[in-house]
């Protein structure tokens, strides 16, 4: 079984400065996979779905505007990125046995899906990243 710490730290989504080293379509797949999971994780732990669908529009909407502004042919596949993390989650959750962890997860989860739909940007993506090179 892997410890809390652990396990929080692999279901978080990675930030974007990591993601942002294999360029912008890697940074925007990273933020769909977390998103996923993010998403899934919160459906599974009973948040609210009108906040859930405002935390999934939200990204769609800046990930298809992103996606617009890469280079021809590097576009990501938004949807297939955000399944990816959505079904990590589940096997994630399911992983999760004891009811005080899920329950320290779950209010991880909810804490960060606040922020991504009160902060300005859920990709966070630094400009010059968007311009070609």
């Amino acid at each position: 079984m892997r410890s809390p710490a652990l396990l929080l730290c692999l279901l978080l989504p990675a930030s974007p400065v990591p993601a942002a080293d294999d360029g912008p379509a890697g940074a925007i797949a990273s933020v769909a996979r977390a998103t996923g999971m993010s998403y899934r994780f919160g459906a599974r732990c009973g948040f609210d779905p009108d906040l859930l669908r405002r935390h999934k529009s939200k990204f769609q909407a800046e990930a298809n505007t992103a996606n617009a502004a890469l280079p021809a042919g590097q576009a990501v596949d938004i949807a297939a990125e955000f399944q990816v993390g959505f079904d990590e989650a589940d096997r994630f959750y399911d992983g999760i046995k004891d009811t005080p962890q899920r329950g320290m997860v779950c209010q991880q989860f909810a804490r960060q899906i606040e922020q991504a739909v009160e902060h300005p940007s859920v990709l966070s993506l630094p400009t010059r990243a968007m311009r070609p090179r």
